[in-house]
């Protein structure tokens, strides 16, 4: 089921990054759990400390203020919320790590698995021929009022897509040329 309203927030500091599910988003803020941001910290940084982390956070310019209650982050601009295109991509279920298909089969049966969903701040990477792959940053268009890649319709070349990184927490080195293009171009006309 498509659904474009789903937000994740990736919450970056000098030396972590990690993207997390938002329960909801307001005019001025938006909320997360709180234990599922720490969840998440501590299985991608276990060595780490979460409250350094959450320091760390409160610094960002992004961020006004952090209640560690619910985690209510209220947002001086929204520029690190991450919006569902409503497309998924060709992901296949047996290519997920054994984590991610145990996370999935909790509530889901394996033939229901969709793909990955792609979000906004995506890169993604498209298998046009044996070995020939191009790349993309997912970014909304006004000019298609929908989202594309590069330029490309995000619906055009669904079957062969996959999410190979995100801007936030990093991509493949041969996608570094079109995350450069994508930043320099933030801002410009579609």
């Amino acid at each position: 089921m498509q659904n474009r309203f789903n937000f994740r927030a990736a919450l970056k500091t000098e030396n972590f990054a990690i993207i997390v599910p938002v329960e909801s988003v307001e005019t001025y803020f938006y909320t997360m759990r709180f234990e599922l941001i720490k969840d998440i910290f501590e299985k991608k940084y276990p060595k780490n400390s979460f409250d350094d982390f959450i320091n760390d956070l409160n610094k960002q310019n992004y961020l006004e203020d952090i209640f560690k209650d619910e985690i209510w982050v209220f947002t001086k601009d929204f520029t690190n919320l991450m919006q569902s295109t409503g497309v998924y991509d060709s992901t296949k279920f047996k290519d997920l790590s054994p984590v991610l298909q145990q996370e999935w089969l909790q509530e889901h049966k394996a033939e229901d698995w969709p793909g990955i969903e792609i979000f906004e701040g995506d890169v993604t990477e498209i298998k046009y021929r044996k070995d020939h792959y191009s790349y993309g940053v997912v970014s909304y268009s006004t000019c298609a009022a929908g989202y594309d890649r590069g330029g490309t319709s995000l619906g055009s070349y669904q079957k062969k897509t996959k999410v190979v990184g995100n801007i936030f927490e990093g991509y493949p080195d041969a996608a570094k040329y079109d995350v450069d293009f994508y930043f320099r171009n933030i801002g410009e006309a579609d």
